[in-house]
């Protein structure tokens, strides 16, 4: 079984232009929100290339629902662990001229009250004495308040 870790799960909203101008107003050409984050990034592709994975890491309450439900969609397995606060937004803005991408990202936190332990433990959960080949792909950036020892 190949486990996917997200502890910083995101909406990745691109914005296309057609010249990025510091100081100046745009206009925007295009739109697109996909729900990302390192491990979900991993276990999409690993769907893609047939290969199941199962899906987990922390997840804010506020953006939950769309984040599995398109999880759901893709036919990915998930189970994360629901936290109090809102799930964070990168903005990417896609420059036409110069064929090139400014992001700005979002750090994201984790609320005081989950711990390292508590990150343990849902790991643990997740990995069944049955599983004879397990693998945990850890990716992805750690959210503001989480001890990056892990």
């Amino acid at each position: 079984m190949i486990i996917t870790l997200t502890l910083n799960p995101c909406f990745d909203r691109t914005l296309t232009i057609d010249r990025l101008t510091p100081g100046h107003t745009h206009l925007v050409r295009a739109t697109k929100t996909e729900v990302g984050g390192k491990g979900i990034n991993v276990s999409t592709v690993l769907k893609n290339l047939g290969i199941a994975s199962h899906c987990t890491g922390v997840l804010p309450e506020n953006g939950s629902r769309l984040i599995e439900s398109e999880l759901n969609c893709r036919g990915i397995a998930d189970h994360f662990s629901h936290v109090q606060g809102e799930v964070r937004t990168n903005i990417k803005v896609f420059d036409s001229a110069m064929r090139n991408m400014t992001e700005f990202n979002e750090k994201g936190h984790l609320p005081e009250r989950f711990s390292t332990a508590d990150l343990i433990e849902l790991i643990e959960r997740m990995v069944l004495p049955s599983d004879t080949h397990k693998v945990l792909v850890l990716s992805g950036s750690v959210p503001k308040g989480m001890d990056h020892a892990i």
